[in-house]
């Protein structure tokens, strides 16, 4: 999937932005009538940004509680936990219990994260109460991402420089750690270990694509807005590829960090490393806290790997609000444009109270819902949507040598073709196995009624719904009286694309051909 759609699709958008200079709403000048796409970026983008700030509450929260003597889960408090309730530290009463023989327990971390932390309620659709220390820590999270935009892009260079290394620090130091245990191979030959059954199954493909949209962040805006301060003959190709091999190298170093510490945690337990890996926020919020209570100095432990999180969360929460708010300056430069501190803090406010709902007790299935159907199936849609209108409508030899003009060198032909013909059908295909495999929505034990369904797919039409709207208000507001609908189309269908900045139109004169000499 990196190469059938996250490589074409990151060197689009990189193009995209830096040839004209535009963020994701006003790029769209290539072909106006499709400006929904942008629209819909933001929208979708809006609603990532909300949920992914309160997982950076929530690792707020665990990185304050850890900095003490005694993590707080790793014994059962009576305070909270209840009889099913085990823990495996060794500071509490001992348990002397084997995993297999403990089917109907709850680790500590398990109770302490859903009782203390979320405060969750047992069943969808009722709301809960909000909780005072996530509304903190949700708040304290949007005041570091404010912090860090409300200078726009120069800031945010200036903190990049922190954020895209310091996790690659705390993760070698974690996993060497980790490779001291007894049982730390076995959990990363698990993780390397693949599971060729799994290719059969239609959701899996689906959701390789999805996944490969959230890591690389194309979709989202991001990568457009970023790409729109590059100067003109950046060496856009070097770009593409540090950005997508990085990611999976850090996804490859991430995995033998997390799975070496689960593989000595198996072995603690005498189980497996099946047994005791789980998918989604439990891997991060229960799994690995409950692990890291096994070993000597485990609340310093605890605080480098939340404080890792949160700084990774940073990292993407940087580029979503900022594209967010260049897309409303980039359309309305003159009146916005002097006032940048100022949407940026008003962007943030706004999404700052649309996630306040996430601190209630009811916030996990919220969260739920927009993950997996206000952005995950909406991504897939959009991906396609605008490779199409960008490799068909503006024409991918177009867009080859805008390439051309920036760089001195036209993308390899394979590049072509991946736009105009296997993306796309990729795209279709993953959208189909979606589709195909559906199945009701589950958070553990708790299977989401068909109510949440229905939610779902008005979350999943909202960041689509652009597309069509427009369209059609094209239509109501700019056909020329006896023009046909279908000649309409064709003339809105052309755009004006150039480089917007006059030094770029100069610079794109006199770039050196042999740039990549």
């Amino acid at each position: 999937m990196l190469f059938l759609c996250g490589l074409p699709m990151m060197l689009m958008e990189l193009s995209l932005g830096q040839y004209s200079s535009e963020g994701p709403l006003t790029v769209w000048k290539l072909c106006p009538i499709f400006k929904g796409i942008g629209i819909g970026m933001i929208v979708c983008t809006t609603m990532c940004a909300i949920y992914y700030n309160i997982i950076n509450g929530w690792a707020l929260y665990y990185f304050v509680i850890s900095i003490r003597e005694h993590l707080p889960w790793s014994c059962c408090s009576e305070l909270w936990a209840d009889q099913k309730c085990v823990t495996l530290s060794k500071n509490c009463f001992p348990t002397n219990v084997s995993y297999s023989t403990t089917d109907d327990v709850e680790f500590s971390a398990d109770q302490y994260f859903h009782r203390v932390v979320l405060g969750i309620v047992e069943e969808f659709g009722i709301i809960g109460n909000v909780q005072l220390h996530l509304l903190v820590a949700l708040f304290v999270a949007w005041i570091i991402v404010f912090a860090a935009l409300m200078k726009g892009i120069k800031s945010i260079g200036k903190t990049v420089y922190f954020t895209a290394t310091f996790p690659y620090f705390v993760l070698v130091v974690l996993l060497s750690r980790s490779l001291c245990e007894e049982g730390a191979l076995d959990g990363i030959i698990f993780f390397l270990t693949p599971k060729f059954e799994m290719l059969l199954k239609a959701q899996v493909w689906g959701d390789a694509a999805a996944q490969i949209f959230y890591s690389t962040g194309v979709c989202f805006g991001g990568v457009i807005t970023l790409a729109s301060y590059n100067r003109f003959n950046n060496n856009l190709y070097r770009d593409a590829m540090i950005v997508t091999f990085g990611n999976s190298i850090t996804s490859i170093l991430s995995g033998f960090t997390v799975f070496s510490i689960l593989g000595f945690m198996a072995r603690s337990l005498n189980t497996t490393v099946d047994e005791v890996a789980t998918a989604g926020p439990g891997l991060t919020f229960i799994v690995y806290p409950q692990a890291v209570t096994l070993l000597r100095w485990s609340p310093l432990w605890s605080a480098l790997f939340f404080l890792m999180l949160i700084v990774l969360t940073l990292s993407s929460m940087f580029p979503m609000v900022e594209s967010v708010a260049t897309a409303f300056i980039d359309q309305f430069p003159k009146s916005l444009r002097p006032y940048q501190f100022w949407v940026a803090l008003l962007c943030c406010v706004f999404m700052f109270l649309l996630g306040i709902p996430l601190t209630t007790g009811g916030g996990m299935y919220i969260l739920q819902l927009l993950d997996t159907y206000g952005v995950g199936y909406a991504l897939l849609v959009l991906g396609l949507v605008e490779v199409v209108t960008v490799a068909w409508l503006y024409k991918a030899e177009n867009l080859c040598k805008n390439i051309k003009e920036m760089t001195g060198k036209e993308p390899f032909k394979i590049i072509y073709y991946l736009w105009t013909f296997i993306t796309p059908t990729v795209l279709v295909l993953s959208i189909i196995f979606q589709l195909w495999d559906w199945k009701p929505l589950v958070y553990g034990d708790h299977m989401f009624p068909p109510l949440a369904g229905r939610i779902g797919i008005v979350l999943a039409v909202i960041p689509l719904s652009p597309i069509p709207v427009y369209i059609i208000y094209c239509l109501i507001r700019k056909v020329a009286p006896n023009e046909k609908i279908i000649d309409a189309l064709k003339r809105m269908s052309k755009g004006c694309f150039e480089p917007f900045l006059l030094e770029h139109k100069i610079s794109k004169v006199v770039a050196d051909d042999n740039v990549f000499q």
